[in-house]
């Protein structure tokens, strides 16, 4: 902790860090803020919502030393406190309630877990969670959650560092593991669903792009492309399952219809998917030549990102890589089978015949009657350990020596263990006719596959005629050797485990749909109905495959084999590859140890971040080389170190930061040109640092606090905009020596006076305290609370914010569609769901001016407000003027303010809007129907009626039924449509057309009859209308018609654009009921609420 000669001015060591630096450049802090200030600040900072008047007084009238301490605990206690900061988490975590972009007919695209993980994120920050534990549960919550026996040998060993037991994890934290299964679903391509987990991890809390070396290596950081597929073999080591957080969910009679409906659709759902599984296996063990030809051209083949919609009997480029990847396993086994196809695969194309030949021959020389030809197993050489090359490519066929072993090249010795056989059936098949090419080789062994799988059926066909057990083998020992390719637990034609949404490319494209249409119904089902929360985890696959490198990022184009680990640039040199399954948990290890230098360190800078505006690394989730330097370093390895060592306290540091003096500054900006400051020219400025160069970057180590090295992003180097002496212009020079007597004359450097902003414009040495605006979950959530309507429920699926009637709740419980965010979100800046958000911007744009004056939310809040008891009771209206401030601004209103609302109210009269009616409207919509009341006939208006169709007409020629077009637009319009009268009975009706601009247009009178209504042309104008009435003949008896007339524009005046006169109105299709009315005018004392709420006081925070 540095010393400063401002010495009472520090209030934790926080302070000395910023004085220190505020001194070396002359600089002095601003003064403290006023008690209203700063416990508004306070309160946005920690629960998002405004302080009450209460709380205001209470806090005006503490006169002791402990008062703003008891503030701060009293809002780190309360459950709206993880609201607030778990909200910042969640843009972090890119937190959505839906998937983005999906195939709706298929696929549900709200997230059954969503909610879960955003109340777990919630809870976790009310409980003040460590922040290394909660960074472990969410990466790797599904291996460490439950018994001591499930958990990894290095967690139920116990910590040790501090050498105590773990606690187990209650069931409940299954849901912080939505921080990696709440992405994008793209679509269902897997390589960028890991992108994103990659991405969401590495950013999130390491501050490091390491997305940027999907292609290549990174272009500025060291980190190799190596580094990110070992990543990537880890995410892709795990699938998808989904959980009841539910305990004794069958036992539970709450959920006991929820249950019943869930097995129905689980079950129908498994087994579609088993009859799917064994219809694609017994399909493709005959389509085996096929795809070992296809296996020679893998590379060839699109990936998932093409969609391609295929067939049953198309050939699946997800199974043929699934074949790839078997025959890679067979040649480091040394496989009875393929053992000969590997040795072939060696031989170049040119004279492939000759050399093939010579190469079975040599394999024919080895031929034992009846053990076949012996493959020696080499035993394990430490030096090719993880080189999948090495167990085949370097050795041949012995020349002698009846165990006919293999001579390893590299060490010129025979190796004797592990005799395999190589199957006769194959060398057979190639001992009298050598193949001439890979593709002759692969329908070779294609074949036989196939007649073993021949063989196998009708041998079942047969026990099933005779009534017999299934055998469990072929006879032929060597014909059920190939059998097995196909039917053993990791044959290459059958689907492997994991979840649907992982499997889906497996199947054709009927399959595929029929199987997400299934699994929708399930999420449907527990999206809709009573269900408990779910969480969606990842668990490793039972087995794992270390990946191999996607060269330029194709998938299709691989590389070289990479060990699952984390990355070099933190680990070091001499890191190990992960052990634990896929190496989640081990990712988890590593990410969350004291020993890691920027777990810490970014957190630390993420607090910073929400609490001063801009973090002391302006990048907070890029920390590589490019990023500026941080503005206190030193600062930032204390944080970091004293975070660690408070247990990794969010709270605690919260208390840290915001009892010192720098927080408690004031904000007001005016001061910035009356503080002067006494600067010295060049030769006067503050020692030089070493700048450490921008392309190095070092392992931090911190230990004890103690900080060992450090990166160039967390260098001593300076960031900002911090103005020298020396850049003062010549002009400001010369104006000051012309001040100063004597100037010209003496030798000493010459005094220059200048001001705060000057020096500082950016404030990035925090000389005061930088002014912020609410963001929109405060601005929503304070809008409810001074009206007094906010919902303080906590938990629960999400709810649609801007639906009438509108939402009551914090608007961290709304619904966030990823694909269709509304866009009074974006307006106000909302993170953008899609992706990790670093923090969000600041923008002014004229429409979040508009939606505080044209929106219903901030309408209906203005009401709200004025009828607020407290303010509705109030007859005086200065008293009534003073509560709104207080309620508003948690302060009283100057006189002036008070003087300004007076007028306001005074001037502002109630507004009643009538027009003109030249006919009076059915007054009732009952049963899509107009009439002229709730029953008909009505007692005043009788039988007159009108519907889409038709209607009726009145009980006398004064009540005919009209309906009534306006013209919306000048141009020339054509009527048509059939008017018709359908009954014996009565005298029948009388239809006319009738122009406000032209008179009558046509009559018809009809009995049980029907005429056709045309009128070819008919120029009108804005506004004009067309009347079609229907009235009775001469006697009240059946009278009900049908008449629905149609009007098309079908030419406009001379310059009139086509597409703004295009238009047709049909009755049938245009009919409706009542508009809705429109909004009820503001009241003057509801018009002065909502100019208070349009305010920039009520928008910022100081």
């Amino acid at each position: 902790v540095p010393k400063v000669k401002e010495w009472r001015w520090p209030q934790t060591p926080i302070d000395n860090f910023i004085l220190a630096r505020l001194e070396e450049n002359g600089l002095q802090p601003s003064t403290p803020t006023d008690k209203r200030t700063l416990i508004r600040r306070a309160t946005y900072d920690l629960i998002g919502l405004p302080p009450t008047p209460e709380e205001v007084d209470a806090f005006l009238k503490d006169q002791s030393s402990e008062a703003f301490p008891r503030v701060v605990e009293r809002l780190l206690s309360s459950p709206r406190y993880g609201e607030r900061w778990g909200r910042y988490w969640l843009d972090v975590a890119r937190y959505s309630d839906t998937k983005g972009y999906i195939y709706t007919d298929r696929e549900e695209g709200r997230f059954v877990h969503s909610y879960a993980y955003r109340d777990w994120v919630i809870h976790a920050f009310n409980q003040d969670m460590p922040y290394d534990q909660f960074l472990r549960l969410q990466v790797a919550a599904d291996q460490i959650v439950g018994q001591a026996s499930s958990l990894s040998p290095s967690l139920a060993e116990g910590n040790s560092e501090t050498g105590k037991m773990p606690v187990l994890q209650n069931p409940d934290d299954l849901a912080a593991m939505g921080f990696l299964t709440l992405g994008r679903r793209f679509l269902g391509v897997v390589h960028d669903i890991i992108d994103d987990r990659i991405d969401v991890v590495m950013r999130g809390t390491q501050g490091l792009t390491v997305g940027c070396a999907r292609c290549h290596d990174h272009k500025y950081d060291p980190i190799p492309t190596k580094d990110y597929y070992s990543l990537y073999g880890v995410f892709y080591g795990s699938t998808e399952r989904a959980l009841p957080l539910a305990a004794n969910l069958e036992q539970d009679r709450r959920y006991a219809e929820f249950v019943k409906g869930l097995h129905e659709r689980e079950e129908k759902l498994d087994s579609t998917f088993k009859k799917k599984c064994e219809e694609l296996s017994d399909r493709l063990r005959n389509q085996s030549v096929d795809y070992l030809t296809a296996v020679l051209e893998v590379d060839k083949l699109p990936s998932e990102e093409f969609y391609a919609i295929r067939g049953p009997n198309d050939l699946n480029p997800t199974i043929v890589r699934q074949w790839e990847t078997y025959l890679r396993q067979t040649a480091r086994q040394l496989h009875p089978v393929f053992a000969l196809w590997h040795e072939l695969e060696k031989v170049p194309s040119k004279d492939f015949t000759e050399r093939a030949s010579e190469l079975i021959k040599s394999f024919s020389t080895q031929t034992n009657a009846t053990s076949g030809w012996a493959l020696q197993q080499p035993t394990a050489d430490p030096s090719q350990e993880g080189n999948s090359a090495g167990a085949s490519s370097s050795r041949l066929p012995s020349n002698g020596g009846a165990g006919g072993g293999f001579i390893d090249s590299a060490r010129g010795q025979k190796n004797q263990a592990f005799t395999r056989q190589l199957n006769p059936l194959v060398l057979q098949a190639f001992a009298t006719n050598p193949p001439a090419s890979m593709r002759d080789v692969s329908k070779r062994y294609g074949e036989l596959l196939v007649n073993a799988q021949q063989t196998w059926l009708a041998l079942v066909k047969k026990a099933g005629e005779d009534k017999t057990p299934v055998p469990s083998a072929l006879p032929d020992a060597n014909q059920e050797e190939l059998r097995q390719v196909l039917y053993a637990a990791d044959a290459p034609v059958l689907v492997p485990h994991g979840a649907i949404v992982d499997l889906e490319w497996f199947f054709d494209e009927a399959g595929r749909v029929e199987l997400a249409k299934l699994q929708a119904e399930i999420d449907r089902w527990i999206i809709k109905s009573a269900s408990p929360p779910y969480a969606v985890v990842l668990e490793d696959r039972p087995t794992q495959r270390n990946p191999r490198v996607f060269i330029r990022g194709n998938p299709v184009n691989k590389g070289e084999e990479v060990p699952r680990q984390f990355l070099e640039l933190l680990a070091g040199k001499k890191r190990k590859p992960f052990t634990h399954g896929s190496g989640r948990l081990d990712l988890a290890n590593a990410i969350a140890s004291k020993d890691n230098p920027l777990t810490a360190r970014v957190m630390v800078n993420r607090i910073w971040l929400h609490h001063f505006g801009a973090g002391l690394v302006r990048t907070p989730s890029d920390f590589g080389t490019r990023c500026e330097p941080p503005t206190h370093p030193e600062l930032l390895d204390w944080l970091a170190c004293r975070f660690m060592a408070d247990g990794w306290s969010i709270k605690k540091l919260h208390r840290l930061i915001m009892l010192s003096a720098v927080y408690q500054q004031s904000s007001d900006v005016a001061q910035a040109y009356s503080l002067q400051v006494a600067r010295l020219p060049a030769l006067s400025s503050t020692r030089q640092e070493a700048a450490e160069p921008a392309d190095r970057m070092h392992a931090l180590e911190m230990r004890s606090g103690k900080t060992l090295a450090l990166t160039p992003a967390l260098s001593p180097r300076r960031g900002g905009n911090i103005r020298r002496a020396a850049e003062f212009s010549s002009s400001v020079a010369a104006d000051v020596r012309t001040r100063t007597p004597h100037a010209e004359s003496t030798d000493q450097p010459v005094r220059l006076l200048t001001s705060a902003a000057t020096v500082d414009p950016e404030n990035r040495l925090l000389w005061h305290f930088n002014r912020e605006r609410l963001d929109f979950e405060s601005m929503r959530d304070s809008l409810l609370a001074v009206s007094g309507e906010l919902d303080m429920n906590a938990g629960g699926k999400p709810v649609e914010l801007f639906k009438k009637p509108s939402a009551l709740r914090r608007t961290v419980y709304g619904f966030i569609d990823r694909q269709f965010l509304p866009g009074v979100f974006r307006v106000f800046d909302f993170a953008n769901p899609d992706m990790h958000n670093p923090q969000r911007l600041d923008t002014t744009v004229p429409q979040q001016a508009l939606f505080f004056m044209n929106s219903p939310f901030v309408v209906e809040r203005a009401r709200t407000l004025t009828s607020r008891s407290e303010v509705a009771a109030l007859r005086k209206p200065k008293q009534r003027i003073q509560d709104l401030y207080r309620l508003v601004f948690q302060r009283l209103a100057t006189p002036r303010q008070v003087e300004l609302g007076r007028r306001f109210l005074v001037g502002e009269y109630d507004e009643q809007t009538q027009r003109e009616k030249s006919f009076v409207p059915l007054p009732h919509f009952v049963d899509e129907s107009w009439q002229g009341g709730p029953k008909w006939p009505d007692e005043k208006l009788g039988w007159v009626r009108l519907t889409a169709e038709g209607g009726h007409a009145g009980n006398d020629l004064q009540h005919a039924a009209i309906r009534r077009w306006t013209a919306p637009r000048d141009g020339v319009v054509s009527v048509s449509g059939t008017l018709a009268h359908e009954h014996k009975e009565g005298d029948g009706i009388r239809g006319r057309i009738v122009s406000s601009r032209a008179g009558a247009l046509g009559s018809w009178t009809l009995h049980n009859d029907k005429a056709e209504t045309k009128i070819e042309s008919l120029e009108v104008k804005k506004g004009d209308t067309i009347d079609f009435v229907v009235d009775f003949n001469a006697n009240l008896n059946n009278d009900d018609f049908k008449w629905a007339p149609a009007i098309k524009l079908k030419e406009q005046p001379v310059g009139g654009s086509s597409a703004e006169y295009a238009g047709e109105w049909g009755a049938k299709k245009d009919f409706s009921g009542p508009p809705e009315p429109p909004p009820k005018p503001l009241s003057p004392w509801e018009k002065y609420a909502q100019v208070l709420l349009l305010s920039n006081e009520f928008m910022f925070v100081d």
